[in-house]
């Protein structure tokens, strides 16, 4: 029964790049960032789903390992996807953040697995900084992750645990149905959340600093 808070590393203030020149000269969803074994799952979900869609491909801008790299490659070319999923090698922050920006959705992985709990509050490290692109988040999770509840507070996107959805999701991109809500996208700012822990710990220090009655 203690109290408890949680500050998030959000995003940063960016100039986020809407340039008109697409080099891959298609419509991409884009997953940029190191691969983990127990994100493997979601990333084949992905994959397969993209089997029923058209004109869509999946931009990877992998930063390894390559053991990993090789067996999603595999992966790929036993589905007969190679026209459709590209794994790019690493390049600046730049070029991804151009990159993100012209995707007509950003991808986050995660573990599936519900066994241990805890997890179920789990945040990659680049989810948070999607938040304030134009384009939606497409992200595959547990269906308890708390990925989840802020793309729904933010409605950025979707949290998704099977491939139908998956599949569902991808076919919406082509009516542009998410509206983001700005004023919850902007509470998870680094900026927001410093102000957050700041009213925390002021909080804090003022109760220890009221002296108790003695009687």
């Amino acid at each position: 029964k203690k109290d408890s808070y949680v500050i998030y590393n959000g995003w940063d203030n960016i100039q986020q790049q809407n340039i008109i020149f697409n080099q891959y000269e298609k419509n991409y969803i884009y997953y940029a960032g190191r691969l983990y074994k127990h994100q493997m799952n979601s990333i084949y979900m992905i994959v397969n789903s993209l089997k029923y869609i058209k004109n869509l491909s999946f931009i990877i801008r992998s930063l390894g390992p390559k053991e990993l790299n090789e067996e999603l490659l595999e992966y790929i070319k036993r589905n007969n996807l190679e026209e459709k999923v590209l794994i790019m090698p690493p390049t600046s922050p730049q070029v991804v953040l151009e990159e993100s920006s012209n995707s007509v959705a950003n991808v986050v992985i995660e573990d599936l697995n519900e066994k241990i709990y805890w997890k179920k509050g789990t945040l990659t490290g680049k989810f948070l900084s999607l938040l304030p692109l134009t384009p939606p988040i497409l992200a595959v999770a547990r269906a308890d992750s708390e990925i989840g509840e802020i793309l729904s507070a933010t409605n950025k996107g979707i949290l998704c645990f099977n491939e139908e959805q998956i599949k569902n999701f991808l076919q919406k991109l082509q009516n542009k149905e998410f509206f983001p809500n700005t004023d919850e996208i902007i509470k998870y700012s680094k900026e927001n959340q410093v102000r957050k822990l700041i009213g925390i710990l002021n909080g804090i220090l003022n109760k220890k600093l009221v002296k108790p009655d003695i009687k």
